[in-house]
């Protein structure tokens, strides 16, 4: 059951793609946040399961969905077409869901607070990776943000976002101009978090987890935590996916002169060196800064580029 309305209104974009044995209990805990009140719009990849069906039986009070048929082939360009199509004026914040988690009840609740008391305009946290067979982990993506970091990385996973309506209408106004470019941005939490640091609106990283991040084989981009993880990150980076990405994304965010972004598209030995030199600025957490360094010092196959 919803809870008692609050004047506080926040939309809820869920994005859902053959999410039945999942959406249900997710519904179930975005429908209990409390101290709020919460509306949901989806939009639906052309499932071919019974999502629809799970969506319905909610009735229309709290749930919206977008018309059906489009196949975007992605989470992110899901959501691309939630920031273009969805109306934000009559709600207060804006936040993001993907069909398996599960949000604790105080999810948003905390986010807004925590956007009070740091005097932010958009927040994002650290989460609870949690597995089938009962196994939990504490996913960190609070550290210090730094100088270039949301050229190279994102706040942390885009279901825990929680952002004012002036910035999510920034947000869709570009989306709307610029369609044929958001198409080829793998990650919408990354082009999110890039776009409002590199147009000073305000973010801050909450160490609380809020959220319970489903992992299963079914993930797109799960808790990236392992091995396996490391040797896919590599192939990203080998294959020049991750440096067409940042390129991509600075382009559509207007940082296409930033330092960084020039030594990336020049991508000689020089500016190679002076990237890995410069990772502290690039990356948050220490690994990760080691990680990139070595990546860009070290030369990658001769038929692939970072």
């Amino acid at each position: 059951m919803q809870n008692p309305r609050s004047n506080i209104s926040v939309v809820v974009l869920l994005a859902i793609y053959n999410g039945e044995q999942w959406l249900h209990d997710q519904i179930v805990s975005i429908v209990a946040q409390k101290g709020v009140s919460v509306h949901i719009v989806a939009s639906d990849d052309v499932s071919t399961d019974d999502s629809l069906k799970t969506l319905q039986s909610f009735g229309n009070e709290c749930i919206d969905m977008l018309p059906t048929g489009e196949r975007f082939g992605s989470a992110s360009r899901n959501f691309f077409r939630l920031l273009r199509e969805v109306d934000f004026t009559p709600f207060d914040y804006v936040a993001f869901s993907d069909q398996d988690d599960i949000w604790q009840p105080n999810k948003i609740s905390r986010a807004l607070s925590v956007m009070k008391e740091f005097n932010v305009d958009a927040v994002s946290s650290d989460v609870e990776a949690f597995w089938p067979d009962g196994r939990r982990k504490l996913i960190k993506k609070s550290q210090r943000l730094c100088k270039w970091d949301y050229l190279f990385e994102s706040a942390g996973p885009g279901c825990t976002y929680v952002m004012a309506k002036r910035l999510a209408l920034d947000i869709q106004n570009v989306l709307r101009q610029h369609r044929s470019k958001t198409d080829a941005i793998a990650l919408h939490d990354w082009f999110i978090y890039c776009y409002a640091r590199s147009n000073s609106y305000r973010w801050h990283i909450d160490n609380m987890p809020n959220v319970l991040y489903r992992q299963h084989d079914s993930n797109e981009f799960g808790a990236n935590a392992g091995w396996s993880a490391m040797k896919s990150r590599w192939g990203k980076i080998n294959q020049g996916w991750y440096r067409n990405q940042i390129v991509q994304i600075a382009a559509l965010c207007g940082q296409s002169d930033v330092p960084p972004v020039r030594h990336i598209q020049r991508y000689r030995w020089y500016d190679r060196i002076v990237l890995a030199l410069s990772a502290c600025t690039l990356r948050r957490r220490w690994r990760d800064r080691i990680a990139l360094a070595i990546a860009l010092i070290v030369p990658a196959p001769s038929n692939s580029r970072m």
